[in-house]
């Protein structure tokens, strides 16, 4: 996991990451890397930062490899920030075969990891309808698959398909590859090679594979570059987020999610990327998780001690809700963001510092390992100035002090 965090108001942006970096290792289990790189800053003229968090590699090519070669391709600066990342995806699909970005590698490692999550998901069901476990083989065994199949399709794939993307070019794309789908969700499910998939269930795999394909799907394996600074024509600072899943079809696949304003006075923004269980309570008074609880709670006693039913139930809860935000946007949020907009460059960055590390020492207390920590790197960008590092992994051993555990 990541912690990062974007702060932006009129005079400048700071950014801050952790350096902490996880690597799922083939027996399963996860190893965990400390002083770890997240930011990429381009050298001047350009005012741009590229931020990681998710998976490190598309196909085989590690991303501050590609980020590093793009930048080198670089001349005058763009007009904005969405023009870097456009140039970005521009210069992959370029460079494609070189970089060994193609259809198959990608659709391996999408049926890989969407194969790994329906089984995740659906264990207990896929163990009865096989037979494992101390089961019984069911004899609907392939209809059982298929709903299982069915409804992972309906909750995961709800994305808008890709322009340039149908049920057939998707299916073209597929065959042409010579990857197949059944074969790919047998090795997830670990059935063996002697196991015969009945048409049916054949059909319904294929079926998913395609509309996987067709369209992005989130997961932990996508890449999420963060591109974040000032376009030549942006007076304001502009973030770029994009999800890349992989490379098929001719194109880089992505979801995009952009930030920032030609306005001023819809600065400053709070951008927290990835793990933020600590920050956005900070940010705003209470985190989404919490709400949720809340509104279940206001849900259950309406409905078991006041006796209300439906319409009713849902007014309590959007008025309980509603009154709820207004106090936590007048305790918290607004005076937060007051107090951003106010903060020079050096400030806001050491702003940007401090909820990393909170998120640090959260993630240090919680029951689970922790999944946020080392060094936290920052730096601040200004119209002005440029990009200006105000910490950073240098080449050099970290003393014991800067490199160890926080409650170290």
């Amino acid at each position: 996991m990541t912690s990062q965090i974007v702060l932006m108001n009129q005079l400048s942006i700071a950014v801050a990451s952790d350096t902490l970096t996880s690597r799922n290792e083939e027996s399963g289990e996860t190893k965990t890397y400390p002083s770890m790189s997240k930011i990429f800053a381009l050298g001047a003229p350009h005012q741009i930062a590229v931020l990681h968090c998710g998976c490190t590699n598309l196909g085989d090519a590690h991303w501050r490899m590609l980020v590093t070669e793009w930048s080198r391709s670089l001349e005058a600066p763009f007009a904005k920030v969405s023009d870097y990342t456009d140039n970005f995806m521009e210069w992959l699909a370029k460079h494609a075969e070189r970089l060994g970005l193609n259809d198959g590698n990608s659709f391996r490692q999408i049926f890989a990891t969407q194969f790994t999550l329906f089984k995740t998901a659906n264990q207990i069901s896929i163990d009865q309808a096989l037979g494992r476990n101390g089961h019984h083989k069911s004899k609907d065994f392939a209809t059982e698959l298929i709903a299982l199949l069915e409804n992972y399709r309906s909750e995961r794939c709800t994305e808008d398909p890709y322009q340039d993307l149908t049920d057939e070019s998707a299916a073209d794309a597929l065959q042409s590859s010579g990857v197949d789908p059944v074969e790919a969700l047998r090795w997830a499910l670990g059935i063996e090679a002697d196991f015969e998939f009945p048409a049916e269930l054949a059909r319904a795999i294929k079926d998913l594979a395609v509309e996987l394909v067709k369209r992005y799907v989130d997961s932990s394996e996508t890449i999420d570059l963060t591109f974040v600074g000032y376009g030549n024509e942006e007076y304001f600072g502009q973030v770029c987020r994009r999800f890349l899943t992989g490379y098929y079809g001719g194109k880089v696949r992505f979801k995009p999610v952009n930030a920032g304003s030609a306005s001023p006075g819809n600065y400053p923004y709070a951008i927290p990327l990835a793990q933020n269980r600590a920050i956005f309570p900070f940010l705003h008074g209470a985190d989404g998780a919490l709400l949720g609880r809340v509104a279940d709670s206001f849900g259950q006693t309406a409905t078991t001690d006041l006796k209300l039913e439906g319409d009713k139930v849902k007014q309590l809860i959007d008025t309980a809700m509603k009154s709820i935000d207004g106090w936590l946007n007048a305790e918290f949020s607004s005076p937060m963001f007051r107090t951003l907009d106010a903060l020079g460059p050096s400030a806001l960055s050491r702003y940007a510092d401090l909820l990393i590390r909170m998120e640090s020492l959260r993630s240090a207390t919680l029951k689970d390992e922790a999944t946020v920590g080392g060094i936290v790197e920052s730096l601040s960008i200004s119209r002005s100035s440029g990009v200006e590092w105000h910490y950073r992994i240098g080449h050099d051993f970290q003393p014991i002090e800067a490199s160890s555990h926080i409650l170290a």
